[in-house]
């Protein structure tokens, strides 16, 4: 896990990659839309969602890969999740999960306390403890049910199972790209290398996301 932390500040500096507030920086990054044009809560969102994060995925991911996947998960104690994720779906799509050299980080933050009135018209003061736990691993990509996984991610908001709601960073040291679906809206691919990124840019240019595109066209000089 050093080796790769090592590598991701050097190739990716100005990341934070601590557990509570892990966020990539890159010279070059594009943000593409997903869903739109289909309404919320549709298999047919769910469907180009998928469809078109897997077209960006494999752009920058061959099979033969070594992919380093990287997972935020925040398990917020006493405090009720709004979208409920598929328990050990997301491990079930990696193959030999139970036999990887799975490494993990930790760190608890308690919130600051707030009030809220419940039913009976009591308030009561709420001290939520948020847990943000990462989990680290390379696996090949021929191992990976990625297309699963994409539609897991897709399917939490919308409603369907199975449902992933794990943040889950895609890494190719071969390549230098990072790949991020983040909901059904859309998905962010990173690298320092515009190059890498520039055929996407041309090829789906109305993917990308309107309100960044100023933004996109004087990265690719557009």
């Amino acid at each position: 896990m050093d080796e790769l932390i090592k590598y991701l500040q050097s190739t990716f500096a100005g990341s934070n990659l601590s557990p509570s507030e892990f966020d990539f920086s890159s010279e070059y990054h594009l943000r593409l839309e997903l869903g739109e044009g289909f309404e919320n809560g549709t298999l047919e969102r769910v469907d180009q969602s998928t469809a078109r994060a897997k077209t960006i995925f494999e752009v920058f991911f061959a099979q033969d890969d070594d992919v380093w996947v990287w997972v935020n998960k925040c398990d917020l104690d006493g405090v009720l999740e709004f979208f409920s994720a598929t328990e050990g779906y997301f491990e079930q799509q990696i193959l030999d999960y139970s036999t990887l050299d799975v490494q993990h980080r930790e760190e608890v933050v308690v919130e600051d306390e707030y009030e809220v009135v419940n039913d009976d018209g009591v308030t009561e003061t709420i001290k939520p403890i948020l847990t943000f736990k990462q989990t680290i691993f390379k696996q090949k990509l021929i191992k990976i049910k990625y297309e699963n996984i994409l539609r897991a991610i897709a399917n939490l908001e919308m409603g369907f199972e199975p449902a992933i709601n794990e943040r889950i960073f895609f890494i190719n040291k071969r390549n230098n790209a990072v790949f991020f679906m983040y909901d059904d809206r859309g998905c962010l691919v990173y690298s320092p290398n515009r190059d890498l990124l520039l055929p996407v840019y041309k090829k789906h240019n109305d993917w990308l996301v309107d309100y960044h595109r100023p933004v996109f066209d004087k990265m690719f000089d557009c």
